[in-house]
């Protein structure tokens, strides 16, 4: 493993950046999102760059606070902010384009999932559970109303393999069909189960088959595109607090990172295991929260992201662990994303 750090002399007293994604762009430049800026790095010659708001110029960009980093198939670059709404910028440019900012009333909006469809519409939901997507031909941004008429919070979005883009919102999983615009909805909780808050889906997934799986704290659910089916899975461990990644291992085995563990739920036999640093007697973890997972090509090599035990791999297969710190090299033990 190799290990990359800014020069010591980057950065200033004031900053306070952690950062929180990472994209690739088509020149192999690394875009990093964080706290306090946006920074970019070229593996290849070394250079760094950092970009951050400059106070009265519309062209800088909007905000410094950047939650996450979107590619477009034109090579754009969407950067939803935590306060200031979406900015888009072009590679090689330093000019950005705004869109949602402040609202009238002073409320701000911060913007989480960006996709794109066939169509080239991006989407994005906010923090306040809205949708949003922007037409890249008429330059137009709209609203998107899953109910017309009726409030819903979204939680999360997706794309699929055919550009279908799915949304979570409370009790039902809502999936608009690329080409068409049509939009169809699906129940999650069927039955004598009560829908209330906490059952609320925080993570939607989809697989190498292109079956979409959506999890929170108490349930694993599968979406059958096929047939329209949800088949909901009940989660046997307790206290996970909050669930921020789902991965599906090419066996098939879901991983599960939580704020409490790792869950390794095998589906085909019903088998789940917690690997945390107080609960489990398999593997023990050197920290409790999960924030990303990444399997490395061809293996059976899952990365994980730790909120304070640096980088993990694991075997998937043997469960051997191995952790990365800033004993190795990282430059501190709190990583959230992995590309």
């Amino acid at each position: 493993i190799q290990f990359f750090s800014f020069p010591k002399n980057f950065f200033d007293e004031t900053w306070k950046g952690s950062v929180s994604d990472i994209e690739e762009d088509d020149q192999g430049i690394l875009w990093l999102s964080t706290f306090d800026g946006l920074l970019l790095f070229n593996p290849e010659r070394s250079l760094y760059d950092r970009i951050v708001n400059i106070p009265g110029n519309e062209a800088s960009i909007g905000f410094n606070n950047i939650r996450c980093i979107y590619r477009d198939n034109g090579n754009l670059m969407w950067l939803g902010t935590a306060g200031m709404g979406v900015d888009k910028i072009k590679v090689n440019y330093k000019s950005f384009k705004h869109y949602l900012g402040k609202n009238y009333d002073g409320s701000v909006y911060s913007t989480y999932p960006i996709v794109q469809d066939k169509m080239g519409k991006i989407w994005f939901t906010d923090n306040h559970g809205d949708i949003y997507h922007f037409d890249p031909l008429s330059k137009n941004l709209k609203h998107f109303e899953l109910t017309p008429g009726i409030p819903t919070t979204t939680t999360d979005l997706l794309k699929d393999k055919e550009g279908n883009i799915y949304f979570v919102s409370s009790n039902y999983l809502y999936k608009r069909i690329s080409f068409s615009g049509k939009l169809e909805r699906f129940k999650l909780w069927e039955g004598k189960h009560i829908y209330n808050p906490s059952d609320s889906i925080p993570v939607i997934h989809i697989d190498s088959e292109n079956q979409i799986w959506l999890c929170n704290t108490n349930n694993l659910f599968r979406f059958n595109q096929n047939n329209g089916e949800i088949k909901r899975y009940k989660i046997q461990s307790k206290n996970l607090d909050r669930v921020n990644v789902l991965h599906s291992d090419k066996k098939g085995i879901f991983w599960i990172g939580t704020m409490n563990g790792l869950i390794r739920f095998d589906i085909s036999k019903n088998e789940q295991d917690l690997y945390n640093n107080t609960e489990s007697l398999k593997v023990q973890f050197p920290f409790n929260r999960i924030n990303d997972i990444e399997p490395y090509p061809d293996s059976d090599l899952l990365w994980i992201a730790s909120g304070g035990g640096g980088i993990l791999s694991l075997n998937s297969h043997t469960l051997e662990l191995t952790q990365f710190t800033d004993d190795d090299g990282l430059a501190n033990n709190y990583v959230y994303s992995i590309l």
